[in-house]
């Protein structure tokens, strides 16, 4: 069985190393227990500030925490997300205060047998300004068309 656990973290820790998003590993009880580092930059937090403390302390807005812990207790409860195994836009937090809107997916999985949340987070804000600019160019081309 040690060899199957050796499997599993090794995985795990591949996923972390060569991952282009941030990725965040939640335990249930919702402290973070990786942090890869891509999510070190997106964040500001390094692995060794972050590990072991609660991820809705860290990198979720004030006004969405609570919603964040209901949904989770809602899930260990129930072994249903709403937000599992999709995409989603939020507004995720950095350590100096300002948010990023991030696109999230959360899956479960298991680490040394215990279950695990593992988070993919991307930063937006190349993708926003991007259909910003395209929007701003199209502008004056669709009044001159019009004109």
């Amino acid at each position: 069985m040690s060899q199957l656990h050796d499997l599993r973290s090794e995985s795990l820790g591949s996923v972390l190393r060569t991952a282009l998003d941030a990725v965040v590993v939640m335990r249930t009880d919702g402290t973070i227990a990786g942090w890869n580092d891509v999510a070190e930059r997106t964040f500001g937090w390094s692995f060794r500030d972050a590990s072991g403390r609660r991820m809705s302390d860290l990198i979720i807005p004030e006004r969405f925490r609570a919603d964040h812990e209901k949904g989770l207790a809602h899930f260990l409860a129930t072994g249903e997300g709403p937000v599992l195994n999709q995409h989603i836009e939020i507004h995720a937090l950095h350590r100096d205060g300002r948010e990023l809107p991030v696109e999230l997916s959360i899956t479960q999985t298991s680490q040394f047998g215990e279950p695990v949340f593992l988070g993919f987070l991307r930063d937006i804000i190349p993708r926003l300004s991007d259909q910003n600019l395209c929007a701003h160019w199209r502008s004056p081309i669709v009044m001159m068309r019009q004109g």
